[in-house]
């Protein structure tokens, strides 16, 4: 017989017992469930441990999120300040790339001496230094007419007593004219009061207007380190004409120490001196010096006028004329076959190599 299973053993000890077989089944079932009330309580700590960890874990993975939130915060703001200090570094390279610059000092040479300024100090002292030029030039203007006279007390040694003393005699005052008398060591009894001796020649004393602007040029000059040459010119070099004509026009001095200082003269007297000589020195010296100027002025105007044309003018030019020429060629063989090789390259066909080859030849050929 086989084995009976458990639930056919508790259904024949149900109906063997002589207690009511639905009491019998209500014990049982409420047996059952107090077990499985048991077994739940039992397994419940289990569950709150395993509800903890789980807690625990989303816990730290929140913790982790605002940590990597937090990081990532820090690092766009690093990123912000980097592109900050950049752009800052940026706009300082700009500020001073776009900061003009500083232009360089005007040089002027005046009483031998080199000068600098800078447009700020011309642009502050413009006003003043224009007045005063103005003033200087009213007040040369209003002492011109006495030039000759200033000339005249500097060459005879006339102090201001001695003036004073002159224009007094001259205003008949008595005590002056006995005190020059008696200074002089004048006998009257030697003045010729009715006039038996010849009336009185006036004398011309100081320099004239000539004398006085070449004195004024030479004194201008002669602050400079090349006023030995130009005075080794005019005494020297050149002949006794130059030198008058110099004399009566102070201007032209000025003109010679100028072409000394910038190297005119270097270029210009060896034509000269070879002007002369071709001519047999017929003329002065300076009249030689201002034709070979003339001459080289010339040159030198012709010289702008042939100005060399910019190179790609020159290039566009030239690529005309040898399209110019290639349409020529086209047109003369047109009727026969184009085989063989060109010695002009044909600019209007679609060969862009042999048109770059022609253009890298004619720039290196500049």
């Amino acid at each position: 017989m086989d084995n009976p299973t458990p639930e056919e053993v508790e259904r024949e000890r149900i109906f063997s017992n002589d207690k009511d077989p639905m009491d019998e089944l209500n014990e049982l079932r409420l047996q059952e469930a107090e077990e499985a009330n048991e077994s739940s309580e039992e397994s419940a700590p289990e569950e709150e441990e395993t509800s903890s960890e789980e807690g625990d874990e989303l816990d730290a993975f929140t913790e982790e999120e605002e940590a990597s939130e937090d990081s990532d915060e820090t690092e766009e703001s690093s990123e912000s300040e980097e592109s900050e200090q950049e752009g800052d570094e940026e706009s300082e390279k700009s500020s001073e790339e776009e900061a003009p610059e500083t232009p360089a000092p005007y040089k002027f040479k005046a009483n031998g001496q080199d000068f600098e300024f800078t447009q700020q100090e011309i642009n502050d002292q413009f006003g003043a230094v224009f007045g005063k030029a103005m003033d200087y030039t009213r007040k040369m203007q209003k002492i011109a007419p006495y030039r000759k006279m200033v000339s005249a007390l500097e060459d005879e040694g006339i102090d201001q007593e001695q003036l004073n003393l002159a224009i007094d005699v001259l205003k008949g005052d008595k005590g002056a004219l006995q005190k020059l008398i008696a200074e002089k060591s004048i006998d009257i009894y030697d003045l010729d009061v009715d006039g038996e001796k010849g009336e009185y020649q006036t004398k011309d004393y100081g320099k004239n207007e000539n004398e006085l602007d070449l004195e004024e040029v030479t004194r201008q000059i002669s602050a400079d380190p090349e006023y030995s040459q130009t005075l080794d010119v005019v005494t020297n070099q050149w002949d006794n004409n130059s030198r008058q004509a110099l004399a009566n026009n102070p201007e032209w001095l000025s003109g010679l120490h100028s072409d000394v200082k910038s190297g005119v003269f270097a270029k210009v007297a060896p034509e000269a001196t070879k002007m002369k000589m071709l001519d047999g020195g017929s003329k002065p010296d300076i009249e030689y010096y201002l034709m070979a100027g003339q001459q080289l002025f010339e040159q030198q105007e012709q010289a702008a006028s042939k100005q060399v044309e910019d190179p790609a003018q020159k290039a566009a030019k030239q690529y005309k004329d040898a399209s110019a020429t290639a349409n020529k060629k086209r047109s003369a063989s047109s009727t026969r076959s184009r085989g063989g090789r060109k010695g002009v390259v044909d600019y209007l066909d679609d060969n862009d190599e042999k048109f770059d080859e022609w253009y890298d030849t004619l720039m290196e050929n500049q």
